[in-house]
């Protein structure tokens, strides 16, 4: 249709089953409009205002939303492959079952959003904001990682292999049962992190912290990592990398 309505004021109205597609809607402010059976293919959305839209199952794939408003919304089940998230705002959204892999979310605000068995092989988020968000059993296989903040995240049973992670505060994060395997994690803060039954495998923990982490049960066969940093750990059943088995702190869990 590309119509050009930029910047129009249509929040809370229905636009259910409307025809939106190649219209640009950038600065537009579309928050809580009902836009059920809409079509938004190739919508120009760049910072556009979609808080507390329910879009649940749409197709955004390899759409520019840059610097979109999408606090609150309903993304969950949502094709958002490829798409241009870059610094969005997606605090408090639900994206459970999303589609994300190879989108860039790049310094994108994320506190508190649910991003349960999400899909974000391969995803940009350097530098974005993910504190206290959920990501239990996401797909972060080679995902772009480096000085996010992940404290108090939610990742038990997430797949982080080979994930770049270089810089990130995953500080009293749940990383319970996470695979971790051959993932950069570099000067990341872990302190009081939860991580135990997770698999580090040929993980980089160079210069990481580890002050009150939990390693219980924890596997870092050829990880790389000092003595030092583990000393401040809670080591249980550890099985280190040199293929020993460490149990000092079992009395404290």
């Amino acid at each position: 249709m590309d119509t050009d309505v930029s910047g129009i004021d249509i929040a809370g109205k229905d636009l259910s089953g409307a025809d939106l597609r190649g219209a640009d809607l950038s600065n537009a402010n579309l928050a809580g409009a009902n836009l059920s059976g809409a079509h938004l293919w190739q919508a120009k959305l760049r910072k556009v205002a979609l808080r507390d839209t329910d879009l649940s199952g749409m197709d955004f794939s390899e759409m520019d939303l840059r610097g979109a408003d999408l606090r609150g919304v309903n993304l969950s089940g949502a094709n958002l492959w490829g798409a241009k998230l870059y610094r969005t705002n997606l605090t408090g959204a639900n994206l459970s079952g999303a589609r994300l892999s190879n989108a860039d979310l790049s310094q994108s605000e994320l506190t508190g959003a649910d991003l349960s068995n999400a899909e974000l092989y391969n995803t940009q988020l350097m530098g974005a904001n993910l504190s206290e968000a959920n990501l239990a059993g996401a797909d972060l296989q080679k995902a772009q990682l480096t000085n996010t903040n992940l404290h108090r995240a939610n990742l038990t049973s997430a797949w982080l292999a080979s994930a770049q992670l270089q810089d990130a505060n995953l500080s009293q994060a749940n990383l319970f049962k996470s695979t971790l395997n051959s993932a950069n994690l570099r000067d990341a803060d872990l302190s009081q992190a939860n991580l135990m039954e997770a698999s580090l495998i040929k993980a980089n923990l160079q210069d990481v912290d580890l002050q009150d982490a939990d390693l219980n049960k924890t596997i870092l066969f050829k990880a790389s990592v000092s003595k030092a940093a583990l000393i401040k750990a809670q080591l249980c059943l550890t099985s280190l990398p040199d293929y020993t088995m460490h149990s000092r702190d079992c009395d404290r869990t």
